[in-house]
């Protein structure tokens, strides 16, 4: 079935492979059991990096890659003030 999914894990570690010419970016999140390969269009967000809670958005292709149409990183709700 052709249905959008949300999906949330972790970008797996040494798995991010960037491609400036093409602007694709292509990475597996796991949820520490399962794998899901991931394949992105346009630069990540800044703060996308190996390890990043990530909740992508998109569907799945024929081939089994997840093609993102939206990728959000997650962050910690904690505010910390500068140090002065």
């Amino acid at each position: 079935m052709d249905v959008p999914v949300r999906l949330g894990g972790q970008v797996k570690p040494g798995s991010v492979v960037w491609n400036d010419t093409t602007l694709s970016l292509r990475f597996t999140i796991t949820d520490g059991t399962s794998d899901i390969n991931v394949a992105s269009r346009g630069a990540p967000p800044q703060m996308f990096r190996d390890g990043m809670g990530v909740v992508v958005e998109g569907r799945y292709g024929a081939n089994g890659t997840f093609n993102c149409t939206n990728l959000m990183v997650k962050h910690s709700n904690e505010y910390r003030p500068p140090k002065a």
